[in-house]
């Protein structure tokens, strides 16, 4: 199984490229569901490359809670930035933000933030409020919902 989506991965960035890179999202991600039947470590697959970070979601940690689809999503930051929460200051090169999307309304809210340093070193972890926000356009909350609210459709999904 884990030769088959290292496979889907490698060629992911080849049909980037080529083809419309939501419905390849979607195809990769609902294969990979849909086949999957038992659990592993993290599955971060790339959907998203700037000069400052890089964006990946976790295929494992897709999952519903009273009927509203959830993932977790992954920066990994190429220069360190700060987190101020109040007087304290800490250094993070991670980002992992757990997502729940309202795919009818076109809303998200974020559930937790997990702050790391290198080598995974947890250094700050936030629970987020209860309130929906809006899905800015072109926003990486709108690349997101755009590939969970498709799977969570092809899943049965409203």
């Amino acid at each position: 199984m884990r030769s088959i989506i290292k496979g889907l991965q490698m060629n992911f960035n080849y049909f980037l490229n080529k083809h419309n890179k939501y419905m390849m999202l979607v195809s990769i991600f609902g294969g990979f569901l849909l086949t999957h039947n038992h659990s592993f470590a993290a599955d971060w697959t790339t959907i998203k490359k700037t000069k400052d970070y890089e964006l990946f979601v976790d295929m494992d940690s897709y999952n519903e809670a009273d009927g509203l689809p959830f993932i977790t999503a992954k920066y990994t930051f190429y220069k360190p930035k700060n987190l101020v929460t109040g007087n304290t200051k800490v250094a993070f090169v991670e980002e992992h933000e757990t997502t729940q999307f309202n795919c009818k309304t076109r809303m998200y809210k974020t559930l937790e933030t997990n702050f790391y340093k290198s080598k995974g070193v947890l250094v700050r972890f936030l629970k987020s409020d209860d309130s929906f926000k809006s899905i800015k356009k072109n926003s990486d909350n709108a690349t997101i919902a755009s590939l969970v609210c498709q799977v969570h459709q092809m899943l049965g999904g409203v």
